[in-house]
C-alpha cells in the first residue's frame, strides 16, 4: 500500500497496488478466449486414462457402439467450456456440428483403438503397394519413379 500527501492538501491519498499475476496467492487466473481467430469448440479435456475419444456422427454411432465404443458417461471439458453428464438429454455429451448433424462423444479401450487403427494401415500399406508396383513398372509407358510415404506418425 502506498501512501502519498499533496503538499497543498492535507488529505491523504490512499493507492492500493494490485498484486502481479505471479503474487496472487492460490488464485486460478482463467485462461483468456481471444474474441478474434482460433477458438476450441470442440476438443475435449478430461478423458479417462488408457481410452480414446472422438467425436461421432449420428448416422454412424450404430457401427461405432458395434466396435466396442460406448457414450462417454464423466463430466468433461469440451472445447472452452465444462460439461456436467447430468445436464446432458439422457446423459450423453453431444455437439451440433452444422448442416443439421450432430455428433456424440464416444470412448472405447485404447487397445481397440490401436487394433483399428493397425487393421487401417495394414489396409492402406496393400494398396499403397500394388499402386507402387503398378507405377514403378515402366508398363504404362511414363518415365520416372512414384513415390508414396506417410508421416502419420510425426502428426501424433
Amino acid at each position: 500500500m502506498r501512501v502519498s500527501r499533496s503538499a497543498t492538501q492535507e488529505q491523504e491519498t490512499v493507492v492500493e497496488e494490485r498484486p502481479k499475476v505471479d503474487n496472487r496467492a492460490g488464485e486460478a487466473r482463467p485462461t483468456r478466449t481471444p474474441i478474434h481467430g482460433y477458438r476450441n469448440i470442440i476438443g475435449v479435456k478430461g478423458i479417462r486414462p488408457g481410452y480414446h475419444a472422438c467425436w461421432v456422427n449420428e448416422d454412424n454411432v450404430e457401427r461405432f457402439l458395434d466396435g466396442g465404443y460406448d457414450y462417454v458417461n464423466n463430466d468433461v471439458k469440451v472445447g472452452d467450456r465444462s460439461v456436467k453428464i447430468a445436464s446432458q438429454v439422457g446423459g450423453r455429451i453431444s455437439k451440433n456440428m452444422g448442416g443439421g448433424v450432430t455428433a456424440y462423444l464416444m470412448e472405447c479401450p485404447e487397445e481397440i483403438f490401436k487394433d483399428e487403427n493397425d487393421r487401417l494401415n495394414k489396409e492402406v500399406d496393400s494398396t499403397e503397394e500394388g499402386m507402387r508396383q503398378s507405377l514403378n513398372s515402366g508398363q504404362d509407358g511414363l518415365v520416372g519413379k512414384v513415390k508414396i510415404g506417410r508421416l502419420i506418425e510425426d502428426a501424433l
